[in-house]
């Protein structure tokens, strides 16, 4: 019975590697929101790492989260360091790439609690009135990243933030603009 049991718990153990093994190994998670302010003044907002505390939801999960700004004061080479608790972890990112109210790309390491890296890009686009601002993610799925795909989609799990985000970034950008 025992045998049975243990050789049952292995062939789902197998089962599961297998299914964990064909989920995709590239993740892209993309959002917009319009933004009633210049592509400029938004674009201000992203290209500077310490103005993202007034937009940034993720650091609303860990106030006692340490966040240090270091290198450029904005744009290509400005780094922002992060350790937090389970919510938020730690990690690094650098704008890798910043064109002046157009688009900026960062490249991010997480070091915990799973480590990975991924590249956000922010596309600022000219509007009656305002400017589109889309907010991309995207990079590659380790093995447990795609274990959590089985039940849980990237998209489900990522895109949520990135619609708070840029809804607090619409908002910090309009206040600023009025």
């Amino acid at each position: 019975m025992f045998k049975r049991l243990l050789l049952t718990g292995i062939a789902i153990l197998i089962l599961f590697a297998i299914v964990v093994a064909f989920q995709p190994t590239r993740f892209r998670v993309e959002r917009s929101v319009v933004v009633s302010a210049t592509a400029l003044s938004v674009f201000a907002h992203v290209n500077d790492f310490r103005k993202w505390e007034s937009w940034l939801q993720w650091t609303r999960l860990d106030p006692d989260a340490r966040i240090r700004v270091e290198g450029a004061p904005s744009g290509e080479g400005a780094v922002l360091l992060w350790s937090g608790n389970e919510a938020i972890g730690a990690g690094r990112m650098e704008i890798v790439e910043s064109r002046l109210g157009s688009s900026i790309r960062i490249a991010t390491t997480f070091s915990r609690p799973s480590a990975g890296t991924s590249t956000t890009v922010f596309v600022f686009k000219p509007q009656d009135g305002g400017t589109l601002v889309t907010w991309s993610v995207e990079g590659e799925n380790n093995f447990f990243a795609k274990a959590v795909c089985v039940f849980v989609g990237i998209d489900s799990v990522l895109g949520p933030d990135l619609e708070q985000g840029l809804e607090r970034l619409r908002v910090a950008a309009e206040t600023r603009s009025r």
